[in-house]
């Protein structure tokens, strides 16, 4: 779904002082160098569920970091895997192969955006992406439904550089650097907060790890490191805790971050409540259906279970052979039931 409208007081920050400024001045220039370029993304796409691996986000970020400022729709674009091998400085026999692997799938999986119903809606980013056999290269082109997140981007919007990200080696990590760049500002350290049950939904962790000490040691702990040891911010990730006991129920991770050229606060850090970290609430109100619910509701139960199937083995073949928690794998049903009805709503309306 297109971005949602910000306030007048949303558009007077920016994420960096003179951030507009600066953008103008460093990714107008298409022969820059590699290690200058940046990456800029609207914030509800450092917000929204994505199921990619490693190298599928090294591919995107490259991409990301050739539109300029100035650019106002898609065009094809080409990147080299030498120069994606050269910037995440690996060295591994096959890797043509997995870039050639991770090209096919960014075809194939959504970004996932949250409405303010609790639903999910998404589409792939990409309406091509290909490796290119015997050139050693990939090709991709935006999906036009992308532009309100990456073309003419004024506020509310992320950036950092292409260098720091593509250092990292998990696709967590990546997302932690992502969010922890969203809220990272020059003036110094700053706090935010996000509920447990977002934050797994968020990294599609809710059925892999059982035990919260399992989130902490195979997907906190780590990321948290690595964006400390790799990239140009630093952050610290603290669990509240129910009472404040050391064995109370996990309610929030506190995101505490700070440039890399400042010390480390030992300190109250302010709050900021310029971002939102949390799903909407609806507390207080019943949920308001959408006109796909109404319209779904409205079908015989034969023709339903028939939709809901055929969702359901097109979702199967989108996701065979990986392991994908039962939550997430409902999420994408209902996102391909409003695929494959589009335009029998459509014709209906």
């Amino acid at each position: 779904m297109p971005p949602s409208p910000r306030s007048e007081s949303d558009s007077q920050h920016s994420l960096f002082p003179s951030t507009t400024q600066g953008l103008s001045s460093v990714s107008s220039s298409r022969d820059e160098t590699q290690t200058k370029k940046w990456v800029v993304l609207h914030n509800d796409i450092v917000l929204a569920r994505v199921d990619w691996d490693i190298h599928m986000n090294r591919i995107f970020a490259m991409l990301v970091s050739q539109i300029s400022m100035d650019d106002e729709q898609f065009t094809m674009q080409r990147i080299r895997v030498k120069d994606l091998v050269d910037l995440a400085q690996i060295k591994r026999e096959g890797i043509h192969s997995d870039i050639a692997d991770a090209a096919q799938r960014l075809v194939r999986e959504p970004f996932e955006f949250r409405t303010e119903d609790h639903h999910y809606e998404g589409y792939p980013i990409f309406s091509v992406c290909k490796y290119v056999r015997g050139e050693g290269c990939v090709e991709a082109h935006f999906n036009e439904k992308a532009r309100p997140y990456l073309l003419k981007l004024s506020e509310c919007f992320t950036r950092y550089r292409l260098r720091q990200v593509m250092k990292l080696s998990t696709a967590y990590a990546v997302r932690f650097y992502q969010i922890a760049k969203m809220i990272e500002r020059s003036e110094g350290a700053r706090r935010q907060t996000m509920d447990i049950p977002f934050f797994r939904e968020l990294f599609l962790i809710e059925e892999k790890y059982d035990r919260y000490s399992d989130v902490v040691r195979f997907v906190i702990e780590p990321s948290v490191q690595e964006v400390n040891e790799k990239t140009d911010t630093n952050l610290r990730c603290r669990t509240i805790r129910k009472g404040g006991s050391k064995y109370g129920k996990p309610l929030e991770l506190e995101w505490t971050v700070w440039p890399s050229d400042t010390s480390e606060p030992d300190g109250a850090v302010p709050r900021t409540n310029e971002l939102q970290l949390e799903p909407p609430s609806t507390a207080g109100r019943e949920a308001a259906k959408d006109p796909f619910e109404t319209w779904f509701e409205q079908q015989p139960e034969e023709r339903q279970r028939a939709l809901t199937d055929k969702a359901q083995e097109l979702v199967r073949q989108d996701v065979a052979g990986r392991e994908i928690g039962e939550r997430a794998i409902e999420a994408r049903v209902q996102m391909k039931l409003r695929e494959i009805t589009k335009d029998l709503r459509r014709s209906s309306a």
